[in-house]
């Protein structure tokens, strides 16, 4: 009895050791595949669908760091944006919207970020018409 207590005991220690090491292993691939990646590209992505700052943004980030092609990501949750810097011989702007939306059981959706084309007020007053 007492040996069947040791094998179980060895067996737990066992693998709790190989489920520990597995995840630095994991770790530490994912930082390879990232160091690997030499960005030629930058994108900008409007990211909808994020509700929470801490849950949506990390799984977002996470989620495109481990792309292949991809070397950083960044989303911003008050603007509802990701920026990525990755190489686009690898991976295309469509296939990274695409990766946005394998997220989260199809949580988000990403388009292609597009600046606005809205002219700045001008601090200027505006011409008066010259009195005749």
């Amino acid at each position: 009895m007492k040996s069947f207590y040791t094998l179980t005991i060895g067996l737990f220690m066992l693998f709790a050791s190989a489920c520990s090491q597995q995840e630095v292993t994991e770790t530490q691939a994912e930082q390879t595949v990232a160091a690997a990646v030499v960005p030629n590209a930058t994108t900008t992505l409007d990211i909808e669908g994020m509700t929470c700052e801490m849950g949506c943004k990390a799984a977002i980030e996470k989620h495109l760091s481990k792309t292949q092609g991809v070397a950083k990501c960044a989303v911003d949750f008050e603007k509802a944006i990701a920026v990525i810097e990755f190489d686009n011989t690898v991976i295309t702007e469509d296939q990274l919207i695409a990766e946005v939306g394998e997220v989260a059981n199809h949580a988000y959706t990403a388009r292609k970020h597009v600046e606005s084309t809205t002219p700045q007020e001008s601090s200027e007053e505006p011409a008066q018409p010259a009195a005749e």
